[in-house]
């Protein structure tokens, strides 16, 4: 039987707006490293605002929510 998966919720605070999705991930996950994390969201493993997300490079913006 496989391990089931973590559910990471994160709100982007104002201090972060304008970094990388990936690299916020990465700060707040760190769990999780930038080439899984930009393999999660090319396998659209990632919601940003309720949609399924594909571009690791996205700006964010304060108050984005991401789902991973």
């Amino acid at each position: 039987m496989s391990e089931p998966l973590q559910q990471f919720d994160f709100v982007v605070a104002p201090e972060d707006a304008g970094q990388r999705l990936d690299k916020f991930l990465a700060a707040q996950a760190p769990e999780l490293s930038r080439t899984r994390i930009q393999n999660l969201v090319s396998e659209g493993q990632v919601l940003l605002n309720g949609e399924i997300w594909d571009s690791a490079s996205h700006k964010l913006k304060a108050g984005d929510e991401i789902v991973i």
